[in-house]
């Protein structure tokens, strides 16, 4: 299956039965966050972003903003998602922290939308 753009992978993955526990690893303001929540029958959705400052010498990104409007991106998520309850955890970590708490082969599905570096996408 083709998507013309990432807004039909909810949809997707309803129609796989793809419907326990998923994640999103780089939420920035939890906007595709709250698209997934919204379109996807699955129970719960973890949320994973650092929302922290990084080096600009190791990480070069356009949404690695200073450490004050990382806590602003943080807080707006977890305002636009409180609303779905139980079925959104947000944590405020990085994901390589994310793989210790989350048992192997607890999740159907993993959205991976950080740290596009080489070494970044080799560690995810």
């Amino acid at each position: 299956m083709k998507f013309e753009n990432r807004n039909e992978f909810p949809a997707f993955l309803n129609e796989c039965g793809l419907v326990g526990t998923g994640a999103e690893i780089g939420v920035l303001e939890g906007a595709f966050s709250e698209h997934i929540l919204r379109t996807w029958k699955g129970s719960t959705l973890f949320s994973i972003d650092a929302w922290r400052n990084f080096n600009v010498d190791e990480y070069v990104d356009i949404n690695n903003r200073s450490n004050d409007e990382q806590t602003l991106y943080y807080a707006k998520t977890t305002l636009r998602l409180r609303s779905f309850g139980d079925r959104s955890i947000v944590w405020r970590m990085t994901s390589e922290q994310a793989t210790i708490i989350i048992p192997d082969n607890t999740l159907d599905f993993c959205y991976i939308d950080a740290d596009h570096s080489y070494d970044g996408v080799k560690m995810i």
